[in-house]
């Protein structure tokens, strides 16, 4: 894993190319994708994180989908690689007891860059 690496799964592309220029600027390492099905095939090559920022309704694969095929092929990174849902519908939404957190959009970026440092100090 790469110290503060963080894959976001995003399918709204400003929304996605902003965190990813804030984070950054902040000293993460940061991938983004597009869909779940995306970040799967990230994952599926090597990719190593040590916070998933996960959207909910995307095309393609949404959120659910993704927690569900994570669990299945990478049970080894439950409990070890925190999953952040960050969605309109957080809250709102049945979610597995390993998720970390779920955070509604929008919200202030301020807010999303202290809780991606309060994960990697408390998880890593």
């Amino acid at each position: 894993m790469t110290p503060r690496s963080i894959l976001i799964v995003e399918d709204d592309k400003d929304l996605r190319e902003s965190l990813l220029d804030l984070l950054v600027i902040e000293g993460f390492s940061v991938v983004a994708a597009g869909n779940g099905e995306e970040a799967l095939q990230v994952l599926r090559k090597g990719g190593s994180f040590g916070l998933v920022l996960l959207d909910i309704m995307m095309p393609v694969m949404d959120g659910v989908a993704f927690m569900h095929a994570f669990e299945n092929e990478f049970p080894h990174l439950i409990g070890t690689t925190p999953i952040v849902v960050l969605s309109v519908l957080a809250g709102q939404v049945h979610l597995p007891d390993w998720v970390t957190d779920a955070v509604a959009k929008p919200t202030s970026l301020d807010k999303l860059v202290e809780l991606c440092e309060r994960c990697f100090y408390t998880l890593h």
